[in-house]
């Protein structure tokens, strides 16, 4: 899961869910309709197209 902001509340859900959460990503890269590739363990994402 990607948040720009992820509060406590997020952040303790996906952790007990066993989501990886990327938090605070730098957000000006991403647009709408954009396909990416996201390694939550890693804590980075790759543009696909």
């Amino acid at each position: 899961m990607i948040c720009l902001e992820a509060d406590p509340v997020i952040a303790v859900g996906a952790v007990l869910a066993g989501i990886p959460l990327l938090d605070k990503p730098e957000s000006y890269i991403f647009k709408t309709g954009m396909y990416l590739k996201v390694y939550g363990d890693e804590g980075f994402v790759e543009i696909v197209s």
